[in-house]
């Protein structure tokens, strides 16, 4: 079949941040952003691949002397059948999908993902104006075009299901007799949606993620517990990532619990304080710590009491500075117990010791919380006040250490 040769112009941003989703939330995971920008999402078999015409666009980032940088690309033309409509109006079994490849930028690889031959991928669309091609949807935001998912199985899905959700359970059931390559980006990329949970649950709001939630139709916690994407992934994904921690492949058992992080299940928060700590591995130890800190479940606060005796100060940092977003009392014994943590005062960047000094702040609603310039200027004057106010608050910290101490309530029987 000769493809058309006729394309539309379709203008992208370039980026060259790292397009991993659990980079941490410092930019945007890709699959929430993708499905927002997308105007329609769909499995698809890529067939054949046509290259067209040499092109240049603008990119984001300018010269040296401010004038703006030309990208050389490649058009190309996939030819694709239609495994699975997720969301938007595809009529065509059969599809052209036009989109730009080979493109390079001095030393750095751009992002773009290409299409290739033979692969099963989950695609991100935007139709075109000449109704005869769809486009690679490119959001302005970090993040790629589709989701390779190679040999994966696809069954069938909940007409009823939002498309991130949709999304979500065709990578969980991608992880079902999918090859070790399959397995690990399908685990990687479920990760992204951890960024939307918990953005309103009473102890920690992100504006961000909330406004990304609203847009996509995503129910907040607080406002429909029963209907919210914290229920549905606690259900639906979670027990399949947590299958895959037992997987014989240390890098798969490995990258699951990091995905479990992701998605805020407190169980693994042992398991990554112990990746963490196996300094051995740069890339994930400092992964799993990082993921540490991004923790939003308020059933997080007691593991990560515990973590603060960690003997990896990037693990204790991570833990105070989670726990200094929910405020819990709950933990003012423990971070007292670590006011004379000696890893912070000689590191330029704040340390264990800033966060738990400044946890203490918020979980006991004190005023005069200190930035980061402030406390190293005088990083003594904060551990004497709270050293102070220890010595004047036994009582209620003894209480509250037995409160922590206590075994936890027996839900009643429904």
């Amino acid at each position: 079949m000769r493809l058309p040769l006729l394309l539309s112009v379709f203008l992208v941003t370039l980026s060259f941040w790292s397009s991993s989703p659990c980079a941490g939330f410092d930019g945007e995971p890709e699959v929430p952003v993708l499905v927002q920008n997308a105007d329609a999402i769909c499995v698809v078999k890529v067939v054949a691949i046509t290259n067209v015409t040499p092109t240049q666009f603008e990119a984001v980032h300018k010269g040296r002397n401010g004038m703006p940088v030309f990208i050389d690309a490649q058009s190309a033309v996939a030819e694709a059948t239609v495994q699975n409509v997720l969301a938007g109006k595809i009529g065509r079994k059969s599809i052209h999908i036009s989109f730009f490849k080979n493109v390079r930028h001095g030393f750095n690889p751009s992002p773009f993902t290409e299409l290739a031959a033979g692969e099963t991928d989950i695609v991100f669309l935007k139709a075109t104006t000449d109704d005869a091609h769809f486009a690679l949807s490119q959001p302005t935001s970090h993040g790629k075009s589709k989701i390779t998912i190679g040999d994966a199985k696809i069954g069938l899905l909940p007409p009823t299901a939002s498309p991130l959700r949709t999304v979500l359970l065709v990578l969980v059931d991608a992880l079902n007799g999918g090859s070790k390559p399959v397995e690990l980006e399908c685990l990687n990329r479920i990760g992204s949606a951890g960024y939307l949970l918990y953005a309103k649950a009473g102890v920690y709001v992100d504006e961000g993620a909330i406004a990304r939630r609203l847009k996509i139709g995503e129910p907040l916690l607080s406002d429909n517990a029963t209907s919210s994407l914290e229920s549905f992934v606690n259900d639906q994904i979670l027990p399949s990532v947590l299958k895959m921690t037992t997987d014989k492949d240390d890098k798969i058992c490995e990258q699951a619990f990091l995905t479990a992080g992701y998605l805020q299940d407190v169980k693994v928060i042992p398991e990554l304080v112990k990746i963490a700590n196996a300094n051995s591995k740069p890339g994930e130890y400092e992964e799993a710590a990082e993921i540490l800190g991004q923790y939003r479940n308020p059933e997080a606060v007691r593991p990560l009491v515990n973590a603060l005796s960690s003997k990896n100060s990037y693990v204790r940092q991570k833990a105070a500075d989670a726990l200094r977003n929910f405020a819990d009392p709950l933990a003012v014994p423990f971070l007292l117990d670590h006011l004379d943590d000696p890893d912070s005062p000689a590191d330029p960047f704040p340390g264990a010791q800033y966060y738990v000094v400044t946890a203490l702040y918020t979980a006991t609603n004190t005023p005069g919380y200190p930035g980061t310039t402030l406390f190293h200027d005088n990083p003594g004057e904060y551990i004497a006040f709270w050293k102070k106010w220890a010595a004047e608050h036994r009582d209620k910290i003894k209480a509250l250490r037995a409160q922590f101490n206590a075994p936890a309530p027996v839900p009643a029987a429904p």
